[in-house]
């Protein structure tokens, strides 16, 4: 389980989020940005286990900006070229920006690594920036140019609404706080804020609050 994290990448190339193996993985309400690699991202299993294939993972309520690959499906241990595709995944109420149209180094928000579609996933009420949206066949995706803007705590957001919609998700108490500790209503708008966002929320911790906290 991965659940209200900040990873901020500062463009370094070998820059990452999250990666998760195994059944049942819940990764929620995280915020990601500036990634020189890849934001999130699922491996293919491997005949020995050394790679456990993805299976039912739920990846809600969360915000990728200017990540290199969003959302990376299919990573594979050297030493086999192919492997079983991540299965029965649900993919919810994320957001993904991006601040410039992608280029030869920046692909569409999601990347399947061989080519191989996920088995029996469902995507809803998922928002993607026009220019990497890609040309992926299924539902569940819907298309928002909101531009992202600088907030009160120091990370991008909509400058508007992120959607005239609201979301009953309902995943008990890990979805009930946002990344900001903002308490969600039962009806929420998708990404790792729920908006709009209150100017007295606690910003992203910094190295040097870190290292204050271990004198």
């Amino acid at each position: 389980m991965a659940t209200h994290n900040y990873f901020f990448g500062a463009g370094e190339p070998d820059s990452t989020g999250i990666r998760i193996q195994g059944t049942d993985q819940v990764v929620l309400g995280n915020y990601f940005q500036d990634l020189g690699r890849s934001g999130f991202s699922m491996t293919d299993g491997t005949p020995d286990d050394l790679y456990v294939r993805v299976e039912r993972a739920t990846v809600a309520f969360n915000t990728f900006v200017n990540c290199r690959d969003p959302f990376l499906i299919g990573v594979n241990h050297s030493s086999y070229p192919t492997g079983t595709t991540p299965q029965d995944c649900v993919i919810v109420g994320n957001v993904f920006y991006a601040r410039a149209k992608p280029t030869d180094t920046t692909r569409p928000f999601m990347h399947l690594v061989k080519g191989d579609e996920p088995i029996n996933w469902t995507w809803r009420d998922n928002f993607v920036s026009s220019a990497i949206v890609g040309d992926f066949d299924f539902t569940g995706i819907t298309v928002n140019d909101s531009v992202p803007q600088m907030s009160s705590i120091g990370i991008f957001l909509p400058a508007d609404k992120t959607a005239g919609q609201e979301i009953d998700y309902g995943y008990g108490q890990i979805s009930e706080i946002d990344v900001a500790g903002q308490v969600r209503r039962r009806f929420t708008t998708p990404g790792a804020i729920q908006l709009p966002l209150n100017d007295d929320k606690t910003p992203p911790l910094t190295e040097a609050d870190f290292e204050s906290l271990l004198r």
